[in-house]
């Protein structure tokens, strides 16, 4: 006889399981009982009950001798086949119900190899497609976090965790298995593992068989503290009323039973997860900051419309297919469940969408109307950590997709931004974020190499989770080409370094003037202890006219030229001086040229005035100051004489592209011009010097000599190796160098984690259709203004002379923004935990009882309301079949 099947069999109907399915001997649960239990083993498993038993009941009940029994009990005992209880007066054992959640008795503390974990999710999909439909509402319940709960709206007991945790002193946790076993199948969602809590009878279990670790009820809240803070679910079993001895701590991407929202798609109609709760936003308060989309584990919160009504969730049509009386098989699953999308089709704010770091600008242009700075910057450093930097060179993508721009002017935002920053620096008080540990990383150590603001803000983000991040420079001075490729009359080297200090004060190591791959090696990084590393040396070089002669001495880079200014080299300048170059770098080297004593600068680019990819308004300082812009013209030769040079000879470029929109500059080399000159600064482009760095490694470098890497994750094709910033993408901005720095220490935190690099991780942002919003009723309040000093003072100036917004036209400037996104709640989708509402800084969010669903008091209740639910809803499935 398979006694295996009959002890399968025998569970179910001891437990009157409701959602038993068919115990075949190649059903996945008998396999893995299989696993854990032979066929003798069950003979004496056969004979427990869920009423506990002592050795000697179980052996005058199976005829077998105590001392015989006892291995066999220790056995299934510590593969979680029964449970025992040890009191000072006995020692008994129970059977254990197979449910969502018992599985992890039997498969904590056991090492997952591929099969388990295949027979698993094998188990739980046969359950989730045969079962999960013909659950009622509230089966494995959610109890709302307690602060998302108005005082005004009365929760019951079973409504509260603090019920649980107040009725007992002996606590414990343990990893929880639903995301031990995706991270086995290398499908980890970056969520933390150590969440199982463990209450009463059910910690001492846990901690005696090595499941998981004894903890006090203060490690016990803080442990609550953070899975709130990540974003996870309290979950506990139905009819648990009073007490419940476990409580687990979910996400929709890997747990068993919440996924079954998501992946089943039961969150419409069937919700068996469902609270008495769900979520309402203050559209008045709401600004749109992502918090709670972004934390929301059901998706049931997106950003939306916050000017027009077309981003409503609306109800669902009253023929909506659902599984309250649809068949629910896997065709209605939705098979790109961990794809995380938080913004709804009909787009959102411009700002948000439009900025590389997806900066809540809403948000903090909200709390610096309220005059709550300090808020704002916080707010802020959640994506970017050099806010005072951006404030002064940031292209404000932002404000040339701002929605205001339709009305009259677009809302100064970076003005704003830097307004918020220095409010900071002034103080002298430093805003730190606190060090939110993780117990499977903490102390980890990381490489950062290169300190320019990629690697920067890869830095603080890892530091911000535990890591111990060194910095490696090869120049002596952090900021790469913060500090020594943009003049500093544009951006001060207080303001770098005083941004650069708050990292130094979260425990970041900044080793300057060593070479990675000349003095060290990566592999003796790695016998150092580092686990992970993350190039982003920049684009230092600058790229070679190909011309005979440009190695002269007054053929000089533009980027050295820069460099070697911001580094204390002084370089006055003499005569006139020629600039090659149509976009920023050689922007700012003309606008440094005349500050260092030449007495002219011609500007030669190859693109027209409308093609120049410049900025405006550093093309109109450049020509305030004092430089000629001379558009569509290329270098045909150096000029020289006697070894010096004498000045260039250009010619007229007819075309820079070709018809595909490819580099491709066309010349009438009749149309010519000589210009003379006793310095040519060449800025036309940046190369990477990628030196040893790569050597002995697996990294693999593109046709343009960038590093090679994973769109999403950028990693290499060496694991432990991740590279962004400019080495990757070429010569950028700094704020697409800093998202890539905080994109990288997302992917490293799960590199050494062992979890998925990309599951979850998909942010797609959409911008609201401007065209659609009607402006006729907005007011016409003129856009703010930063005073600039005189050209001629900025032309003898390295000093930054630009102005900061004075508060009162921060005031006014901040009333300007027209709310352009929200947050939308689908209430089909939410299931009320609470989440949103911790998260949200501007109370928008609220919790409002829509039902009164109570607990059933007793395990026999449940399964009556589980075995009426289902009559019931087979009745309505074949109804509408009939009807159809």
């Amino acid at each position: 006889m398979n006694y295996v099947v009959r002890f399968a069999d025998y569970i179910d109907e001891a437990f009157q399981t409701p959602w038993a399915l068919p115990n075949k001997p190649d059903a996945p649960f008998v396999k893995i009982l299989r696993r854990l239990m032979t066929d003798e083993d069950a003979q004496v498993a056969l004979v427990l009950t869920p009423v506990e038993m002592t050795v000697e009941e179980i052996a005058a009940k199976s005829g077998k001798k105590p001392e015989d029994l006892v291995p066999i009990l220790e056995k299934l005992v510590n593969n979680g086949v029964i449970f025992d209880v040890i009191t000072p007066e006995k020692h008994t054992f129970k059977l254990v119900p197979i449910a969502p959640g018992i599985l992890e008795f039997q498969m904590n503390g056991r090492t997952l190899d591929k099969e388990m974990v295949d027979l698993l999710e094998e188990y739980y999909y046969d359950l989730a497609e045969g079962q999960y439909p013909n659950l009622p509402v509230g089966t494995m319940r959610i109890v709302p976090v307690a602060e998302s709960i108005e005082a005004d709206s009365k929760s019951c007991s079973y409504e509260e965790l603090m019920t649980f945790i107040n009725a007992t002193d002996d606590y414990a946790i343990a990893p929880c298995l639903c995301r031990t076993m995706k991270r086995a199948m290398g499908e980890g969602c970056g969520h933390m593992l150590e969440t199982c809590m463990l209450f009463g009878t059910y910690a001492d279990y846990y901690v005696r068989t090595g499941r998981g670790r004894r903890v006090s009820k203060e490690e016990l809240l803080e442990i609550v503290k953070k899975v709130e803070e990540e974003g996870l679910v309290h979950h506990v079993f139905s009819f648990d009323k009073g007490f419940s001895e476990y409580v687990c701590n979910c996400c929709g991407c890997c747990c068993l039973t919440t996924r079954g929202v998501t992946q089943q798609n039961l969150g419409n109609g069937g919700g068996t997860t469902k609270t008495n709760y769900c979520a309402e936003v203050d559209p008045e308060k709401c600004v749109a900051c992502g918090a709670c989309a972004d934390k929301c584990i059901w998706q049931a919160v997106k950003l939306g419309n916050g000017l027009t009504d077309e981003s409503q969730v609306p109800a669902p049509e009253p023929d909506t297919e659902t599984p309250y009386d649809t068949e629910w098989l896997r065709d209605r699953w939705s098979p790109d469940y961990r794809v995380r999308n938080l913004v709804l089709e009909s787009g959102t704010s411009p700002c948000k969408a439009a900025c590389p770091a997806h900066i809540s600008v809403q948000g903090y242009i909200k709390l610096a109307s309220e005059g709550k700075y300090n808020q704002a910057l916080k707010l802020i450093k959640k994506d970017n950590p050099f806010p005072a930097v951006c404030g002064r060179i940031c292209p404000h993508n932002c404000e040339s997709q701002c929605t205001r721009g339709k009305v009259d002017q677009p809302v100064a935002i970076d003005p704003i931004k830097r307004f918020i920053a220095d409010q900071e620096l002034k103080s002298g008080v430093r805003y730190i974020p606190e060090i939110k540990e993780c117990p499977e990383t903490v102390g980890s150590k990381v490489a950062v190499i290169g300190a320019g603001p990629s690697g920067l803000s890869c830095a603080f983000y890892l530091a911000i989770q535990g890591y111990k991040v060194t910095v490696y420079e090869k120049e002596k001075m952090l900021g790469g080409m913060l500090t020594m490729g943009i003049p500093e009359f544009r951006l001060d080297r207080d303001t770098i370094n005083a941004e650069i200090e708050v990292l130094e004060k979260l425990g970041v190591k900044f080793i300057t003037g060593v070479e990675i791959g000349k003095y060290k090696t990566i592999a003796q990084l790695r016998a150092e202890g580092f686990k992970a590393f993350y190039f982003a040396i920049g684009a230092q070089n600058s790229r070679k006219l190909g011309l005979e002669g440009e190695n002269l001495p007054g053929v000089i880079a533009g980027i050295e030229f820069l460099r070697d200014l911001n580094l204390g080299k002084k370089k006055s300048l003499n005569g006139p001086v020629v600039v090659i170059g149509g976009g920023n770098v050689a922007i700012d080297v003309a606008r440094t040229a005349v500050r260092a004593g030449a007495t002219s600068v011609n500007l030669f680019s190859l693109e027209s005035r409308e093609e120049m990819p410049a900025w405006e308004d550093e093309l109109a300082e450049a020509v305030e100051e004092g430089v000629v812009l001379n558009p569509s013209w290329g270098p045909k030769a150096i000029i020289q004489k006697d070894g010096k040079i004498t000045g260039i000879e250009m010619k007229k470029c007819t075309a820079v592209f070709d018809k595909d929109g490819k580099f491709s500059p066309t010349f009438d080399d009749k149309t010519t011009q000589k210009v003379e000159a006793a310095t040519i600064l060449v800025a036309i482009g940046q190369s990477i010097d990628w030196g040893g760095l790569t050597s002995n490694t697996a990294c693999k470098l593109t046709k343009g000599n960038t590093m090679q890497v994973h769109d999403l994750s950028l990693q290499t094709d060496e694991p432990d190796i991740f590279a962004g910033g400019d080495a990757v993408t070429g010569p950028q901005l700094a704020i697409d160098a800093i998202a890539a720095g905080k994109q990288a220490a997302t992917s490293i935190h799960r590199f050494v984690r062992g979890d998925s690099l990309t599951i979850g991780r998909e942010a797609k942002f959409v911008s609201i259709d401007k065209e659609k919003v009607d402006v006729a009723g907005y007011d016409r309040l003129p856009r703010q203004h930063t005073g600039k000093a005189q050209p001629t003072a900025r032309a003898h100036s390295f000093e930054d002379l630009t102005a900061t917004f004075t508060e009162a036209q921060v005031l006014k400037e901040t009333q300007r923004c027209l709310g352009c996104g929200q947050a939308i709640v689908d209430p089909n989708k939410c299931m009320g935990c609470g989440i949103c509402t911790v998260h949200c800084e501007f109370d928008a969010m609220h919790m409002k009882r829509v039902r009164d669903v109570a607990a059933p008091a007793t395990a026999m209740d449940y399964i009556q309301d589980s075995v009426k639910y289902r009559a019931e809803r087979a009745a309505r499935v074949e109804a509408k079949k009939a009807k159809k």
